[in-house]
């Protein structure tokens, strides 16, 4: 299950922000919510995500924090006719001229955009 890796990844990026302010006098006791963008074809499902959220922030300053995803669709290249198309999933063939094999450019990776403190 990597959406617990993901976590891990989160809560390290928490507690170095956490370092980082407290050496500048600007700390924070608690994060209120954490907000992450979640590609379509990232293979990481939101309900694992929220249940691994919950399990590996407990105990730490995220413990109650909410945990925000926007999806985020997955965008390509045609490789045929060169147009940009929004795809569901990697076999997904363009609407535009039925050419297979897509180069993805968006809606992949899973981003860590912003936390709410205090």
């Amino acid at each position: 299950m990597h959406e617990v890796s993901l976590c891990q990844n989160i809560l390290n990026r928490v507690l170095t922000e956490k370092a980082a302010r407290e050496q500048n006098n600007l700390p924070f006791s608690k994060v209120n919510k954490i907000k992450v963008e979640l590609g379509r074809l990232s293979c990481v499902e939101a309900s694992a995500l929220n249940f691994a959220f919950d399990a590996v922030m407990k105990g730490s300053v995220a413990e109650h924090a909410q945990l925000e995803i926007t999806h985020i669709e997955a965008k390509a290249i045609c490789n045929a006719c060169k147009e940009v198309i929004t795809i569901t999933k990697l076999t997904d063939a363009c609407p535009i001229c039925g050419a297979y094999a897509p180069k993805v450019i968006a809606g992949q990776d899973v981003f860590f955009k912003s936390m709410e403190v205090s």
